[in-house]
């Protein structure tokens, strides 16, 4: 053909294939003289010369060409050519179609249009006509042969093509927003609170792009400095003024009055019909028809079922402008921001109401005691314990809180919701090696015997799980199944006892998070291990700490864990993923007595990690980019805070405890304790 005799001169010019339009013209030449006789039908531009110069001294492609490109008589060409060409890949060619909401065959085995389409039920041509868009890649930097795009289809189970991979943040935006009008993306949640799927943490070989990049992890912009920030940063967004107050425009198009009709039509909201809910498959008597019809269904999707025909009701809200509700990236970017996953922090020295994240501006700092949002925190009320308190636990329905000794933990059979009589205490320490069980307002005991070959260092009980956790000096932890008895007091052994294997030194503390069902557990041998709390298994270990790990928090909202060691006279924290991905580290020049997170939920607050100190002082860092935040003196005697943590009830009130007893309730001096809290003293002196 003298298409062929074309192509191959254009093949010879190698030199000219540098060139962006000598390349687009090879690959407009292949793919029009591998159509066959049947693009002889006059409808074919000037391929030989597809590239005309604008006014302003730009390249183009002509329109006539676009249009061809485009056109649906060229898009029936192409699927028989490929079909007629390798009829085994015929199936593999409608599922990838399919894929993209295009109906290739009817109940004759045939072709059919998207004009066919339209004539039975309103089309969005624009959003479903991807075959020609993949083909070419017209508008992108990078041209595509319909050699990658056969290749492509016959695909199964494999990667895509490098350049059609999601590989940059920056690049998908731009063709879905405003480039390409039939690339269709959907904001799937993980943007707002998965940040491991912009990770390539399988190192897979998903290639190398024709400009030479090779694909790995997704390519953020400027202003979000690692995956994590950018999913904060979303959700935040998310969580915003201005979107809620524009919610109810996406309701009605997704669940509303806009999803079909006339109003879906006016708001170009109109797919292919087999992608509407209710659609009957079991009704379709051809075979062929009928199995087309699952494939679009099981690899398109549908839509969901209209809930609402009439628009749906605005919520009222404090009228605020995008810019002044919405985070937004500011050009300045501040270099030297968590880049690496890794800051060094130096010790706040004053209240320094700091930004955290100098490149995006509109972040919320939330409520909670010792937010920049609000004033100084105060001490708003102290009492005294007799014993030396190392944890508190706070009810999440009143300003109510249980503060367990050194050597004691709570025991019930219900979930901690509130501070009630139905309380046992288990305590730990004696020289017998026993546990001893009573009742807070009882002192009849009963002994618990660990059968264990070392001490008892610590015990953790899951409410309403009915399970014991028994840490001891040999680093083994028994798990106990037992169920807890108010009248006696009694512990039943309902279940056979395992052993969680993973240290090789003293257990130094036992924390449970049944938000993720996750223990961590913490232990001289310099390590923390997360646990499974459901299957009673091991996870990941937390390495690379310098000396025995003192403390451990994990935040209920998302999973993060702090932990924390000694390094000489100072010490040093480390903030984990739940994946136990190291986010950052930082040295404190002072002794971490204990741990906490705020818990606010991430869209409506900046949380921070606070840390009581050997010398009496309360220090915060927000969690973002481990920036330090505030320091409060929790007593003038300077004694070592012993537990640290906000009310769940309330996070604007914070309680701590020191080594001489003294227990300190703080809020922000904008904020009144207008009832005392209720605290419940748990442990022997």
């Amino acid at each position: 053909m003298e298409w062929e005799k074309i192509f191959l001169k254009n093949l010879l010019l190698k030199a000219n294939l540098v060139d962006l339009k000598a390349k687009f013209c090879a690959s407009l030449l292949w793919f029009v003289c591998h159509l066959g006789d049947e693009v002889n039908c006059g409808i074919i531009p000037d391929v030989t010369n597809p590239i005309e110069v604008t006014e302003s001294g730009n390249l183009r492609v002509k329109l006539t060409v676009v249009n061809y490109l485009t056109s649906a008589t060229l898009y029936l060409v192409v699927v028989r050519s490929i079909t007629n060409s390798n009829p085994k890949s015929f199936w593999d060619l409608l599922q990838v179609l399919s894929q993209d909401g295009v109906y290739v065959i009817d109940s004759n085995d045939e072709p059919v249009s998207e004009d066919d389409l339209a004539e039975i039920h309103p089309f969005n041509v624009l959003a479903h006509l991807a075959l020609m868009d993949a083909i070419m890649k017209m508008h992108s930097n990078s041209l595509v042969t319909i050699n990658d795009v056969i290749s492509a289809i016959r695909l199964d189970n494999q990667f895509d093509i490098p350049d059609r991979t999601f590989h940059s943040i920056n690049t998908t935006w731009k063709l879905s927003s405003f480039i390409s009008s039939t690339d269709v993306k959907e904001l799937i949640p993980e943007f707002f609170l998965l940040q491991e799927f912009l990770f390539n943490n399988e190192d897979f070989n998903l290639g190398v792009r024709q400009n030479g990049e090779i694909v790995h992890d997704i390519a953020l912009p400027k202003w979000a400095h690692n995956p994590r920030l950018f999913t904060l940063i979303h959700m935040q967004a998310l969580e915003s003024t201005y979107v809620s107050e524009n919610l109810h425009h996406w309701i009605d198009l997704v669940f509303g009055y806009k999803q079909t009709g006339t109003a879906a039509v006016k708001a170009t909201n109109v797919f292919h019909p087999a992608t509407y809910f209710g659609v009957d498959v079991s009704a379709v008597k051809d075979t062929i028809h009928r199995r087309a019809l699952q494939t679009m269904i099981e690899t398109y999707g549908q839509t969901p079922s209209q809930l609402f025909s009439s628009p749906h009701t605005k919520k009222n809200m404090k009228s605020a402008s995008i810019e002044a509700s919405v985070p937004t990236a500011v050009e300045n970017i501040l270099p030297g921001i968590l880049k690496e996953g890794i800051v060094q922090c130096e010790d706040l020295q004053n209240e320094d109401q700091c930004t955290p994240f100098p490149s995006v501006v509109g972040i919320d700092w939330g409520s909670y005691c010792g937010s920049p949002f609000h004033e100084i925190p105060i001490v708003q009320h102290f009492s005294f314990s007799p014993v030396v308190i190392r944890q508190i636990i706070t009810s999440s329905d009143s300003l109510s809180a249980f503060l367990c000794g050194s050597n004691a933990c709570i025991l019930t059979n219900k979930s901690l919701n509130s501070v009630t009589i139905d309380i046992g205490m288990l305590t730990w320490g004696w020289t017998d090696s026993m546990l001893r069980l009573q009742h807070l307002n009882g002192n009849a005991k009963k002994i618990f015997a660990p059968m264990r070959p070392d001490c008892v260092t610590c015990c953790a009980y899951v409410p309403g799980s009915e399970v014991l956790f028994v840490g001891g000096e040999s680093g083994v932890i028994n798990v106990w199944p037992i169920k807890y008895s108010n009248n006696e007091p009694n512990l039943d052994i309902i279940g056979a006892k395992q052993n969680l294997l993973g240290h090789d030194d003293a257990i130094t503390s036992i924390s449970i998070n049944q938000s993720f069902s996750i223990v961590v557990t913490s232990s001289k041998d310099k390590t923390a291990i997360i646990w499974d709390l459901n299957r009673l298994c091991y996870i990941r270990s937390l390495p690379a700490h310098e000396n025995s790990v003192d403390c451990v928090a994990i935040n209920n909202v998302s999973g993060d864990i702090a932990t924390a060691c000694a390094v000489e006279k100072h010490s040093r924290i480390y903030v984990w993923t739940i994946n136990a991905k190291v986010i950052g580290n930082f040295l404190v020049n002072d002794q971490v007595m204990c741990l906490a997170f705020s818990c606010l939920p991430d869209g409506k607050a900046v949380n921070v990690i606070i840390a009581g100190l050997y010398s009496g002082e309360i220090r915060f860092w927000e969690t973002w980019t481990l920036q330090p935040i505030r320091r409060l003196i929790a007593s003038s005697s300077k004694q070592p805070i012993t537990a640290i943590s906000f009310f769940n009830y309330d996070a604007s009130y914070l309680i701590t405890a020191d080594k001489s007893g003294k227990i300190t309730v703080w809020s922000p001096s904008d904020i009144k304790l207008n009832k005392l809290p209720t605290l419940v003293i748990v442990g022997t002196q």
